[in-house]
Order: C-alpha cells, then structure tokens, then sequence
C-alpha cells in the first residue's frame, strides 16, 4: 500500500511509547492493531526518539537520551541529497550517548522535496528456498521516498530558490527555542546549514560534513566568532 506510510499514528514513532512488537503487530495487520498512545517504556540503549513539533516548517525526527531534564544544547542535522529524512540517526545517536550529561537534544530535519531517484531493489524474500509472490514483479513502489533539498537536475536559478527556501525553513526550526544550537550537514544538508547559519539567533557552531565546493561563498556571510568544524 503505497499510502500506508501516511496512515502511521504520530506514537509509533515514539521509543517511549512502543516497542518492535507494537511496530510489527502494527505492520503485519496493516494498522489495524494499534498500541495505545499512552504507555511510557524505556528507550532502547537509553536513547529516545520521537516526531518533532508539527507548527515546525519541516519535518523533523528528534533523538534526545531517556533522562533528559533540561535543554542546554540543541544540536540541528541536515541530511544529503536522495536519502532518508533519518539518514544522520546514527550520528545523532552517538552524540547523545557520548554527552557530558542528559542535555543534549539532536532534531533531524527532513528534506522538503521527494527525489526522483528510486529506492534500491528490494532484496527477494524466499520462504522455503522458494521466492514469495514470484510472479508478482508490478506491485508500486510502496517505501518511503527519497529527499532532497534541491534537484540535482535543477538550473541555477531553481537551486538558489531552494536553497533559499530550504535555509529560511531550517533557520525557523533553529529558532523555535531560546537553547544554543549547533547547526550541520553531510553534502547538501551542509550547504543548506550554512545558508541558514546567519539568520540563527542562538548560533553556538556549525559542523559540515562534505560539503558541496559552490557553498564556500556563503561563509562570508557567518560571523568569524562562530566555531566551524568542516570535514571534507
């Protein structure tokens, strides 16, 4: 079912909430056994993970550790052209593990636009050594598609609009609160963060991960006193 994702209750999404039962139960009967939206379960590895304010202009999967009191750090990911909204999870994971103390919060920003790139085949799924559905090869496309901040096709002009937009949106979601960010990127999401980096009020650094060679002229726009850990 293509439009299943869309269907998914905003609790699945919650570590505290449900568990890889509750998800699979969900899954195997198509959403019609749904855990409660109420229960409070241990994070696995101490971790939680949850969806980010919907008034936020993007979409966004927050990751904070278990026993978090108080925000003193909020630490802002964008991620690369034609993957998953939750591709930097792993590192927004260890740096929540890795933390001095329970106060750090990462909120991984979702690209605004699906990517005309297809997802990879899915592996064959074989029961018995006998493929499953073997003769079934027109069923649609029903995983989540790819993001991008902008079309690798796109001409100039449509990039710097995107871009523009992309880094207005991101600087919104920086600024819901009054906690110091650190603000990054792998690739696009980095040129994307660097965009955005002037119009955050609380801008305490940023990270870029590769990031694209026409994004070096938007540093001029950041404050000098801003630390910056960029990695090729």
């Amino acid at each position: 079912r293509r439009d299943f994702w869309e269907e998914i209750p905003d609790h699945m999404y919650d570590t505290s909430k449900t568990d890889e039962t509750d998800c699979i139960t969900f899954f195997q009967t198509v959403g019609h056994l749904c855990p409660a939206d109420s229960k409070r379960l241990s994070s696995p590895g101490g971790v939680r993970q949850y969806l980010a304010s919907k008034e936020l202009p993007l979409r966004g999967i927050v990751v904070e550790p278990d026993s978090i009191k108080e925000v003193k750090l909020l630490v802002v990911l964008c991620h690369g052209i034609e993957v998953l909204g939750h591709d930097l999870y792993s590192v927004a994971h260890q740096l929540c593990l890795r933390a001095p103390s329970p106060s750090r919060r990462v909120l991984l920003l979702e690209a605004p636009h699906e990517s005309a790139q297809p997802r990879e085949e899915e592996e064959e799924v074989k029961a018995a050594g006998m493929p499953i559905d073997e003769s079934n090869t027109d069923l649609p496309e029903w995983r989540k598609p790819l993001r991008e901040w902008w079309s690798r096709n796109a001409k100039e002009k449509e990039a710097e609009k995107c871009l523009s937009e992309a880094a207005e949106a991101v600087a919104k979601c920086c600024n819901a609160g009054d906690t110091k960010v650190v603000l990054g990127g792998f690739s696009q999401g980095a040129a994307v963060a660097l965009a955005a980096a002037p119009r955050v009020k609380n801008l305490a650094g940023l990270v870029l991960m590769s990031p694209p060679g026409f994004a070096a002229h938007l540093a001029s726009k950041v404050a000098p006193t801003i630390p910056a850990l960029v990695a090729a």
